[in-house]
């Protein structure tokens, strides 16, 4: 009984301490940038027009 106990206290502190690894989400998070897009009128296909750095890119998908 007093191994559980010990061993629910281990787990607990080590729940309490706080994470050492930072992770930056702002890369992650980042809103789509998309310009338009366009769909056939049979709807298969469609395409894309995105915001790069100094450009704008166009996709085209099947």
């Amino acid at each position: 009984m007093r191994a559980q106990w010990t061993g629910l206290l281990i787990v607990l502190l080590l729940a309490l301490l706080p994470a050492h690894a930072q992770v930056q989400l702002a890369r992650y998070l980042k809103q789509d940038a998309y310009l338009s897009i366009k769909i056939s009128p049979d709807r298969q296909y469609y395409a894309v027009t995105v915001s790069l750095q100094h450009r704008v890119g166009f996709c085209d998908f099947v």
